[in-house]
Protein backbone atom coordinates (compact mmCIF):
# COMPACT_ATOMS: atom_id res chain seq x y z
CA UNK A 1 0.00 0.00 0.00
CA UNK A 2 1.31 3.46 -0.92
CA UNK A 3 1.92 5.63 2.11
CA UNK A 4 0.66 9.16 2.29
CA UNK A 5 3.35 11.82 2.10
CA UNK A 6 4.25 12.91 5.63
CA UNK A 7 6.06 16.20 5.09
CA UNK A 8 4.16 17.38 2.02
CA UNK A 9 7.27 18.94 0.53
CA UNK A 10 7.83 19.33 -3.20
CA UNK A 11 11.19 20.93 -3.98
CA UNK A 12 11.09 20.92 -7.80
CA UNK A 13 8.68 22.39 -10.34
CA UNK A 14 8.64 22.82 -14.10
CA UNK A 15 6.86 25.54 -16.08
CA UNK A 16 6.67 24.73 -19.82
CA UNK A 17 6.71 28.09 -21.64
CA UNK A 18 8.12 27.28 -25.09
CA UNK A 19 4.87 26.90 -27.05
CA UNK A 20 3.97 28.93 -30.11
CA UNK A 21 0.77 30.37 -28.65
CA UNK A 22 -0.97 30.29 -32.02
CA UNK A 23 -4.47 30.51 -30.49
CA UNK A 24 -3.60 33.87 -28.94
CA UNK A 25 -1.81 35.59 -31.83
CA UNK A 26 -4.79 37.85 -32.51
CA UNK A 27 -4.19 39.29 -29.02
CA UNK A 28 -0.42 38.97 -28.61
CA UNK A 29 0.63 39.97 -32.12
CA UNK A 30 3.25 37.23 -31.91
CA UNK A 31 4.64 38.17 -28.48
CA UNK A 32 4.83 35.40 -25.83
CA UNK A 33 1.36 34.72 -24.47
CA UNK A 34 2.93 34.12 -21.06
CA UNK A 35 3.50 37.89 -20.84
CA UNK A 36 -0.18 38.73 -21.28
CA UNK A 37 -1.37 40.54 -18.14
CA UNK A 38 -4.27 39.60 -15.91
CA UNK A 39 -5.00 42.14 -13.20
CA UNK A 40 -1.90 44.00 -14.38
CA UNK A 41 0.45 41.05 -13.83
CA UNK A 42 1.77 38.76 -16.61
CA UNK A 43 0.51 35.18 -16.58
CA UNK A 44 4.03 33.82 -16.13
CA UNK A 45 4.44 35.88 -12.92
CA UNK A 46 1.13 34.61 -11.53
CA UNK A 47 2.40 31.07 -12.17
CA UNK A 48 5.78 31.73 -10.59
CA UNK A 49 4.12 33.25 -7.53
CA UNK A 50 1.96 30.15 -7.17
CA UNK A 51 5.05 27.95 -7.45
CA UNK A 52 6.88 29.88 -4.76
CA UNK A 53 3.81 29.84 -2.50
CA UNK A 54 3.77 26.04 -2.75
CA UNK A 55 7.22 25.90 -1.15
CA UNK A 56 9.22 24.98 -4.24
CA UNK A 57 12.93 25.79 -4.06
CA UNK A 58 13.97 24.90 -7.61
CA UNK A 59 11.99 26.06 -10.64
CA UNK A 60 12.73 24.88 -14.19
CA UNK A 61 11.37 27.21 -16.87
CA UNK A 62 11.25 25.69 -20.35
CA UNK A 63 11.78 28.44 -22.91
CA UNK A 64 12.08 28.75 -26.66
CA UNK A 65 15.14 30.73 -27.80
CA UNK A 66 12.89 32.21 -30.50
CA UNK A 67 10.97 33.95 -27.68
CA UNK A 68 13.81 35.93 -26.02
CA UNK A 69 11.37 38.52 -24.65
CA UNK A 70 10.16 36.06 -22.01
CA UNK A 71 13.53 35.43 -20.36
CA UNK A 72 14.50 39.08 -20.71
CA UNK A 73 11.33 40.19 -18.93
CA UNK A 74 11.82 37.73 -16.10
CA UNK A 75 15.45 38.61 -15.53
CA UNK A 76 15.00 42.39 -15.73
CA UNK A 77 11.47 43.27 -14.67
CA UNK A 78 9.49 40.46 -13.02
CA UNK A 79 8.68 40.87 -9.33
CA UNK A 80 7.19 38.46 -6.82
CA UNK A 81 6.18 38.53 -3.19
CA UNK A 82 8.13 36.55 -0.59
CA UNK A 83 7.44 36.87 3.14
CA UNK A 84 5.32 39.94 2.37
CA UNK A 85 8.26 41.57 0.61
CA UNK A 86 8.38 42.47 -3.07
CA UNK A 87 11.50 41.07 -4.70
CA UNK A 88 12.78 40.87 -8.25
CA UNK A 89 12.94 37.50 -9.99
CA UNK A 90 16.71 37.97 -10.22
CA UNK A 91 16.89 38.11 -6.41
CA UNK A 92 15.13 34.78 -5.74
CA UNK A 93 18.38 32.93 -5.08
CA UNK A 94 18.91 35.07 -1.99
CA UNK A 95 15.74 33.48 -0.61
CA UNK A 96 16.82 29.93 -1.36
CA UNK A 97 14.94 29.62 -4.67
CA UNK A 98 16.89 28.59 -7.77
CA UNK A 99 15.46 29.27 -11.24
CA UNK A 100 16.90 27.28 -14.13
CA UNK A 101 16.14 27.98 -17.80
CA UNK A 102 16.12 25.01 -20.19
CA UNK A 103 15.66 25.44 -23.93
CA UNK A 104 13.19 23.63 -26.16
CA UNK A 105 14.27 24.77 -29.63
CA UNK A 106 11.03 23.74 -31.30
CA UNK A 107 7.68 23.10 -29.61
CA UNK A 108 7.55 19.30 -29.38
CA UNK A 109 4.68 18.94 -26.97
CA UNK A 110 4.21 19.26 -23.24
CA UNK A 111 5.55 15.77 -22.55
CA UNK A 112 8.85 16.56 -24.28
CA UNK A 113 9.12 19.86 -22.39
CA UNK A 114 8.66 18.09 -19.06
CA UNK A 115 11.15 15.38 -20.05
CA UNK A 116 13.91 17.99 -20.31
CA UNK A 117 14.16 18.20 -16.53
CA UNK A 118 14.74 14.46 -16.06
CA UNK A 119 18.58 14.71 -15.84
CA UNK A 120 18.23 17.38 -13.13
CA UNK A 121 15.62 15.75 -10.89
CA UNK A 122 16.95 14.17 -7.72
CA UNK A 123 13.71 13.80 -5.76
CA UNK A 124 10.82 11.58 -6.80
CA UNK A 125 7.93 14.03 -7.16
CA UNK A 126 7.70 17.40 -8.90
CA UNK A 127 5.09 20.00 -9.82
CA UNK A 128 4.08 20.87 -13.38
CA UNK A 129 2.36 24.22 -13.93
CA UNK A 130 1.13 25.44 -17.30
CA UNK A 131 1.55 29.23 -17.40
CA UNK A 132 -1.52 29.93 -19.54
CA UNK A 133 -3.87 29.12 -16.67
CA UNK A 134 -4.97 31.73 -14.14
CA UNK A 135 -6.07 30.96 -10.57
CA UNK A 136 -6.99 34.02 -8.48
CA UNK A 137 -8.19 32.33 -5.28
CA UNK A 138 -6.26 31.12 -2.25
CA UNK A 139 -5.02 28.56 -1.50
CA UNK A 140 -3.65 28.25 -5.02
CA UNK A 141 -3.98 24.92 -6.87
CA UNK A 142 -0.31 24.02 -6.42
CA UNK A 143 -0.66 24.46 -2.67
CA UNK A 144 -3.79 22.31 -2.62
CA UNK A 145 -2.06 19.57 -4.63
CA UNK A 146 0.95 19.46 -2.32
CA UNK A 147 -1.39 19.13 0.67
CA UNK A 148 -3.45 16.33 -0.94
CA UNK A 149 -1.18 14.10 -2.98
CA UNK A 150 0.11 10.63 -2.18
CA UNK A 151 3.90 10.38 -2.27
CA UNK A 152 5.11 8.35 -5.26
CA UNK A 153 1.88 8.76 -7.23
CA UNK A 154 0.99 11.31 -9.91
CA UNK A 155 -1.77 13.71 -8.91
CA UNK A 156 -3.80 15.75 -11.40
CA UNK A 157 -5.51 19.01 -10.49
CA UNK A 158 -9.19 18.94 -11.48
CA UNK A 159 -11.92 21.57 -11.59
CA UNK A 160 -15.65 20.93 -11.70
CA UNK A 161 -16.91 23.18 -14.50
CA UNK A 162 -20.53 24.20 -14.89
CA UNK A 163 -22.13 24.64 -18.35
CA UNK A 164 -22.05 28.46 -18.12
CA UNK A 165 -18.24 28.59 -18.01
CA UNK A 166 -17.43 25.66 -20.31
CA UNK A 167 -17.27 27.76 -23.53
CA UNK A 168 -14.30 29.60 -22.00
CA UNK A 169 -12.23 26.39 -21.85
CA UNK A 170 -10.48 24.52 -24.64
CA UNK A 171 -12.16 21.24 -25.50
CA UNK A 172 -9.84 18.77 -23.78
CA UNK A 173 -8.99 17.04 -20.55
CA UNK A 174 -12.42 15.74 -19.52
CA UNK A 175 -11.87 13.19 -16.78
CA UNK A 176 -14.09 10.53 -15.26
CA UNK A 177 -13.41 9.68 -11.66
CA UNK A 178 -14.34 7.73 -8.57
CA UNK A 179 -14.23 9.04 -5.02
CA UNK A 180 -11.24 7.93 -2.97
CA UNK A 181 -11.15 10.01 0.19
CA UNK A 182 -11.84 13.55 1.32
CA UNK A 183 -8.91 15.03 -0.62
CA UNK A 184 -8.28 12.79 -3.64
CA UNK A 185 -10.15 10.82 -6.30
CA UNK A 186 -9.34 7.90 -8.57
CA UNK A 187 -9.18 8.98 -12.23
CA UNK A 188 -10.58 6.37 -14.60
CA UNK A 189 -10.22 8.14 -17.97
CA UNK A 190 -9.17 11.36 -19.71
CA UNK A 191 -10.37 12.63 -23.08
CA UNK A 192 -8.35 13.54 -26.16
CA UNK A 193 -7.69 17.14 -27.11
CA UNK A 194 -10.08 18.60 -29.68
CA UNK A 195 -10.07 21.77 -31.74
CA UNK A 196 -11.67 24.87 -30.27
CA UNK A 197 -13.50 25.38 -27.00
CA UNK A 198 -16.35 23.43 -25.46
CA UNK A 199 -19.65 24.09 -27.28
CA UNK A 200 -22.29 26.39 -25.80
CA UNK A 201 -24.98 23.72 -25.78
CA UNK A 202 -23.47 21.46 -23.15
CA UNK A 203 -26.03 20.81 -20.43
CA UNK A 204 -24.13 19.07 -17.66
CA UNK A 205 -21.10 19.97 -15.54
CA UNK A 206 -17.85 18.15 -16.21
CA UNK A 207 -14.60 17.46 -14.42
CA UNK A 208 -11.58 18.75 -16.32
CA UNK A 209 -7.82 18.71 -15.80
CA UNK A 210 -6.56 22.26 -15.48
CA UNK A 211 -2.82 22.54 -16.03
CA UNK A 212 -1.63 21.80 -12.50
CA UNK A 213 -0.21 18.39 -11.60
CA UNK A 214 2.31 16.57 -9.47
CA UNK A 215 4.22 13.87 -11.34
CA UNK A 216 6.44 11.10 -10.04
CA UNK A 217 9.38 9.66 -11.96
CA UNK A 218 6.87 7.23 -13.50
CA UNK A 219 6.15 10.06 -15.95
CA UNK A 220 9.66 9.78 -17.40
CA UNK A 221 9.46 5.98 -17.53
CA UNK A 222 6.27 6.04 -19.59
CA UNK A 223 7.58 8.89 -21.76
CA UNK A 224 10.52 6.74 -22.82
CA UNK A 225 8.24 3.76 -23.45
CA UNK A 226 6.24 5.86 -25.91
CA UNK A 227 9.21 7.45 -27.67
CA UNK A 228 9.53 6.35 -31.28
CA UNK A 229 12.08 7.28 -33.98
CA UNK A 230 10.73 9.94 -36.28
CA UNK A 231 8.03 11.18 -33.89
CA UNK A 232 8.59 14.90 -33.50
CA UNK A 233 5.95 15.58 -30.84
CA UNK A 234 4.74 13.54 -27.88
CA UNK A 235 1.52 14.69 -26.26
CA UNK A 236 1.00 14.21 -22.56
CA UNK A 237 -2.42 12.53 -22.91
CA UNK A 238 -1.07 9.07 -23.92
CA UNK A 239 1.30 9.21 -20.96
CA UNK A 240 -1.50 10.13 -18.55
CA UNK A 241 -3.68 7.33 -19.93
CA UNK A 242 -0.92 4.81 -19.37
CA UNK A 243 -0.43 6.04 -15.80
CA UNK A 244 -4.19 5.83 -15.18
CA UNK A 245 -4.24 2.26 -16.48
CA UNK A 246 -1.31 1.34 -14.21
CA UNK A 247 -3.04 2.85 -11.16
CA UNK A 248 -0.33 5.48 -10.83
CA UNK A 249 -2.58 8.53 -11.21
CA UNK A 250 -4.94 10.13 -8.74
CA UNK A 251 -6.74 13.46 -8.80
CA UNK A 252 -7.41 16.38 -6.50
CA UNK A 253 -10.63 18.34 -7.02
CA UNK A 254 -9.56 21.94 -6.57
CA UNK A 255 -11.42 24.63 -4.70
CA UNK A 256 -11.78 28.12 -6.12
CA UNK A 257 -12.05 29.60 -9.60
CA UNK A 258 -9.81 28.85 -12.56
CA UNK A 259 -9.42 30.18 -16.08
CA UNK A 260 -8.00 28.71 -19.28
CA UNK A 261 -6.27 31.94 -20.27
CA UNK A 262 -4.48 30.34 -23.23
CA UNK A 263 -7.42 31.00 -25.54
CA UNK A 264 -9.17 34.32 -26.26
CA UNK A 265 -12.47 33.50 -24.53
CA UNK A 266 -10.76 32.20 -21.41
CA UNK A 267 -8.37 35.14 -21.29
CA UNK A 268 -11.26 37.59 -21.53
CA UNK A 269 -13.11 35.74 -18.76
CA UNK A 270 -10.03 35.89 -16.53
CA UNK A 271 -9.75 39.66 -16.96
CA UNK A 272 -13.46 40.16 -16.28
CA UNK A 273 -13.14 38.18 -13.07
CA UNK A 274 -10.06 40.16 -12.01
CA UNK A 275 -12.06 43.41 -12.29
CA UNK A 276 -14.56 42.31 -9.65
Amino acid sequence: MTKKSVHKIITDAVIPAAGKGTRMQSITGGAPKELLPVNGIPLIVHTLQETVDAGVTRIFIIINPKKPELREYLEKQARLEINKRTVYFSELKRFGIECIFLEQDDPRGVAHAVSLIEPHITTNDFLVLMPDNYYPDKPAPAVQLVDAYTSGLCCMGILKLTPDVLPNFSNSGIVTLEKKDSSTVVITSISNKKMGNFPHDMQDPIYRSVGRSIYSKDFFRVYHLLERPGISEIDDIPILRRLIKEGKMEGCILEGSGFDAGNPAGYAAANEYAKK
